[in-house]
């Protein structure tokens, strides 16, 4: 029976682009095992002695299987300026075994694409971080507003309020297309009090 992978086991970040390398460079800053790869050899000679790099086309099966890619625990599809590219690797990785997959996007339909073909994780770091921003300027606007009403309400009863609007909002952005917002999402619940 093979070994069960664990976070321990690594992970694989294909693509040094700005995505990529954030990836890259914050797991190796926090003590996780990471291997990057890429095709370009600039960019594998400035990641060179700063992380674990290797020069290699990760949309070729045969290189995967030279890495090992297999025996990683993850895998992060960095690659956002090729979309056929981004297709080939997570195809690879799913065919290898691979289960978790985290993806970057580029668009609505290149996401659709990547869950469909078997990423796990699909990220659109642009749109989230869109959406991140919205939450919190509103909150804070938010917060502008209603303020004034601690003298006149109680911090109780204007907490209930806070959380209403909040939660106002949150259907507001969900009405609009955006799929995963709730009141509990990345920077909404640090903001209200």
């Amino acid at each position: 029976m093979a070994e069960e992978k664990t976070p321990a086991s690594g992970t694989l970040v294909i693509g040094l682009g700005r995505f990529g390398s954030a990836v890259a460079l914050t797991l190796d800053k926090l003590g996780y095992e990471v291997l990057a790869v890429e095709k370009d050899s600039r960019r594998v000679q400035q990641f060179s002695g700063r992380i674990p790099v290797v020069e290699a086309d990760a949309s070729s099966m045969e290189a995967l299987n030279q890495l090992g890619a297999r025996d990683f625990y993850s895998a992060v599809v960095g690659i956002g300026s090729s979309l056929e590219a981004s297709v080939l690797i997570t195809a690879n990785l799913v065919d290898i075994g691979m289960t978790n997959i985290w993806a970057k996007a580029i668009s609505r339909e290149h996401s659709r694409i990547l869950r469909r073909i078997g990423a796990q994780h699909v990220v659109a770091p642009e749109s989230d971080a869109g959406q991140r921003i919205v939450e919190q300027v509103h909150v804070r606007l938010v917060n502008v507003e209603i303020g004034g009403l601690v003298d006149d309400l109680g911090h109780a009863q204007l907490n209930r309020a806070r959380r209403a609007v909040v939660a106002g909002a949150a259907r507001d952005l969900a009405h609009h297309g955006h799929e995963q917002v709730g009141v509990g999402g990345c920077g909404v619940h640090r903001d209200i009090a």
